[in-house]
């Protein structure tokens, strides 16, 4: 996916200091389809090697006795070509399988993301980034699908250009965002609601907002022509009174830090009594239910 430069180096031990309390620790989690997938794969290889194995001494057996048997010309032409291109397959299996951004199996490297008060860690491999909430740029939501459903990850931009990707093989991606996010929205949404208030245009990728409306490019839309606005999993919509054609859709991987949007679309709600609508997955849903349960079992065990 994205390439994950190194942020900071600083010593394992020290993470702690320079971050602060660790709130709660994130990393993959070998899933049945990929234990399926990889084994299916084993299997199939063997079954490959035992054959050409067969195939071999079946038909090369009978010609021992052939000067012309064993030679080096035979041997390359005959086992070492085909022995080649099936190495060379399963290293390249075998790499994807240590890689891949949608499926966990038991040779992929183990990604772990510690969450603390003053920011997070990030470790894939021998690869390690720490980052402080105050160098972070931006956050951008990402959509994939996983077996037809849509799953939400995250994609964090630093000051220095770096970028990293939390993919959604780690367990509680959502959650993890949510919570980057939400700093993020600390940081950022005080002087953003401070500029709406005084009246200065608030930008974002595709509009621009202030207390008479939004607006696009050289259109604009008072307030009180909004219908409604739709924040979903994948695009922003904004529908005017009287259309029923969208009056302006934004892909959400194209706005950055939408959580301060978000922010701002709640404090107008409230001021402009909006319609804003806020789907979620099923993930999503699954997720809160998941919370809910623990809440409850936290509580429970208190009493």
């Amino acid at each position: 996916m994205e390439s994950r430069s190194i942020a900071m180096e600083e010593p394992l031990l020290s993470e702690g200091s320079s971050l602060g309390p660790v709130v709660k620790t994130y990393q993959t989690q070998v899933t049945r389809s990929g234990k399926l997938i990889f084994w299916i794969f084993v299997a199939v290889v063997l079954l490959l090697i035992g054959g050409m194995v067969a195939l071999f001494f079946w038909l090369y057996l009978p010609n021992m006795n052939d000067p012309f048997f064993l030679s080096p010309s035979f041997l390359s032409l005959s086992v070492g070509l085909p022995v080649l291109a099936l190495l060379f397959v399963i290293l390249i299996s075998f790499w994807q399988f240590r890689s891949h951004e949608l499926v966990v199996t038991p040779i992929r490297r183990k990604i772990v993301v510690t969450f603390h008060t003053g920011g997070f860690s990030y470790r894939e491999g021998r690869q390690r980034q720490v980052v402080r909430w105050e160098q972070i740029d931006f956050v951008t939501r990402l959509m994939v699908k996983r077996w037809s459903t849509p799953v939400r990850y995250y994609k964090v931009k630093l000051r220095d250009t770096t970028e990293i990707t939390l993919p959604i093989i780690i367990d509680g991606v959502q959650e993890l965002g949510a919570a980057i996010e939400s700093e993020m929205a600390k940081q950022l949404l005080p002087e953003v609601l401070a500029r709406y208030a005084a009246n200065k245009p608030v930008v974002f990728t595709g509009l621009c907002l202030n207390q008479d409306g939004i607006s696009k490019s050289d259109e604009n839309l008072p307030w009180q022509a909004v219908e409604h606005i739709a924040l979903g999993l994948e695009k922003l919509t904004i529908k005017e009174v009287g259309r029923t054609k969208a009056w302006l859709t934004i892909h959400v991987a194209q706005l950055r830090n939408m959580c301060v949007l978000e922010g701002l679309l709640e404090n107008i709600r409230e001021e402009k009594n909006l319609t804003i609508d806020y789907p979620v997955s099923r993930a999503e849903k699954k997720q809160k239910e998941k919370n809910k349960k623990a809440t409850v079992r936290r509580e429970s065990e208190l009493l």
